[in-house]
């Protein structure tokens, strides 16, 4: 995938997000591409990301409100909760796009946040009608919330497919070779 650096590229990035075609791959783009901010291509570009991102969040509610529909065990709950949250992230990587200014970063970050915390919130008030408490146990375990972590671990699994290579992939990364320590674990008789 090309990296954008003008305007119509960026349009071009924005158009195959939007149709969900090859996020990671548009994205891993994004994160490399860089624009000339001038009067005029400001405001398209942040009408775009803020079009884009509203468009993938009615996608990320539909979705989970059809995955929602159809729980049928804990384990279901807890793959939808896991689905969401892996969308939020894609989200989240895009708000926080180092092409844009730090003030449109922060508001899109702002958006998402305000969005997330609500859906989570609405989630933890439906689970109230749960007596057992199961519900609402899965939905906290397995928050929405936490769609920064897995961005991160997204943006780094993105990295190790492009051929760097991470500090997670390396047993021992960033250790003095001097500090490591005996990992054996010893069997204890009695």
């Amino acid at each position: 995938m090309k990296i954008p650096t003008t305007y119509a590229d960026w349009v071009e990035c924005f158009d195959l997000f939007a149709a969900e075609q090859e996020d990671e791959a548009v994205l891993a783009a994004m994160e490399k591409g860089s624009i000339e901010w001038s009067t005029g291509i400001d405001r398209k570009m942040t009408e775009h990301m803020y079009r884009l991102l509203e468009l993938r969040l009615k996608k990320v509610s539909t979705l989970m409100n059809k995955e929602f529909e159809r729980l049928s065990d804990q384990a279901e709950t807890v793959r939808a909760m896991l689905h969401a949250r892996k969308r939020f992230a894609v989200l989240y990587r895009l708000a926080a796009l180092q092409a844009f200014p730090e003030d449109v970063r922060e508001a899109l970050k702002s958006t998402l946040s305000s969005y997330v915390e609500d859906t989570q919130e609405s989630l933890e008030k439906s689970a109230d009608a749960d007596r057992s408490g199961h519900l609402k146990m899965i939905i906290r375990n397995n928050s929405l919330l936490r769609y920064e972590e897995e961005a991160a671990e997204q943006g780094l699994a993105c990295k190790d497919a492009q051929g760097a290579v991470s500090q997670k992939a390396v047993p021992n990364a960033g250790q003095n070779p001097s500090d490591k320590t005996n990992n054996k674990r010893r069997r204890v008789l009695l």
